[in-house]
């Protein structure tokens, strides 16, 4: 079985939320990591991806 922290790549770039993911995971059954951990690095990527996308924003773009 994978250790918790290489089950949540990508992180959350937020170290509160990462921790309070890790957190969360230590406390499941160990036959239920897997999944939750597939949930979170979803949220964890389509954060970082929006994170991202906003800082690229320019001027058109907010007038769209």
């Amino acid at each position: 079985m994978m250790s918790i922290d290489d089950l949540l790549i990508p992180r959350h770039p937020l170290l509160r939320l990462l921790e309070q993911q890790v957190d969360s995971l230590h406390r499941l059954p160990e036959k239920e990591r897997a999944e939750q951990a597939q949930l979170l690095r979803m949220g964890n990527a389509a954060y970082c991806y929006h994170h991202l996308a906003e800082s690229r924003l320019t001027k058109a773009d907010s007038q769209l």
